[in-house]
């Protein structure tokens, strides 16, 4: 079975519940026949399950749906990155420059080199990382408890997790599509956050439109994120069409000494972009 990341990483949540995260595959399955598809896997978690961890816990098992194993067998790791499946210096380096390749750089390029904040920059980059602290982050820190409510706060009827926050969400779809209007730019219904930094990244327009397109993306995961936050800790709920008028006034401040901005008004900046485009 080859695999480029390992169950602990899918399915972090679940790792963090088991009572012994080091078992073997030998320890946790049971074989009912002879047959390689004749057996059942027993799960031993601290706690019941949350709501999050039960979706997590229904996708592991369907995963291993399709896996056969051979009793009295051993299982064998083979490198990669190599066809002899043996480990060699030669094969890690040009391994690490296939990962480090120009499909991965413009993410960097569209977060670091872009004209918004150093913190915008530094929380997006986070985000790409997976490592902010939306709802189901937090429950694979604290695998001892539930945490709730588990809600997104921008739509309350699907769980809070970073691809659906910023994605996937209704109240951020609705950004997303006045983002997409204004601009005049067109993208896929990306997934989750990693796969629409690449798409972003990687669309190619005018240098006035690729410079707003950028920029607004930036401020516009700054500007839910923030909203997230005022929603929780202060109980304050803004409207999308207030975000967006905030978000432009952001990427207004961020852009107008540009040089492809020069004598744009600030009324330019708070119209719709596409006039001026």
């Amino acid at each position: 079975m080859e695999r480029t990341r390992s169950f602990a990483e899918d399915f972090s949540s679940l790792f963090s519940l088991s009572r012994n995260p080091e078992a073997s595959v030998a320890e946790v399955a049971s074989f009912v026949g002879g047959s390689e598809w004749d057996h059942s896997w027993h799960y031993d978690f601290r706690r019941r399950l949350g709501e999050t961890e039960a979706i997590e816990f229904a996708a592991l098992t369907h995963r291993l749906q399709d896996v056969s194993l051979t009793p009295h067998m051993e299982d064998k790791r083979g490198w990669g990155w190599d066809p002899s499946k043996f480990f060699s210096v030669k094969s890690f380096f040009y391994g690490l420059c296939l990962e480090n390749s120009l499909a991965t750089f413009p993410v960097y390029n569209l977060i670091w080199k872009s004209v918004t904040s150093m913190k915008v920059r530094v929380f997006v980059w986070m985000a790409w990382l997976g490592k902010i602290n939306t709802t189901d982050v937090l429950q694979r820190r604290l695998p001892h408890i539930t945490l709730l409510p588990s809600r997104c706060c921008l739509c309350f009827s699907h769980m809070e997790s970073i691809d659906h926050l910023f994605l996937t969400c209704s109240f951020s779809c609705r950004l997303w599509e006045e983002l997409s209007r204004e601009i005049g730019i067109e993208w896929q219904n990306p997934q989750s956050l990693r796969t629409w930094m690449e798409q972003a990244a990687a669309i190619s327009c005018d240098n006035k439109r690729n410079l707003l397109f950028k920029a607004g993306l930036l401020a516009l995961l700054w500007a839910l994120w923030g909203e997230r936050n005022q929603r929780i800790f202060k109980e304050i709920d803004n409207t999308w069409q207030e975000i967006w008028e905030s978000t432009k006034r952001n990427v207004g401040l961020a852009l107008h000494g540009h040089n492809e901005f020069v004598g744009w008004s600030w009324q330019q900046w708070h119209g719709n972009w596409s006039d001026f485009c």
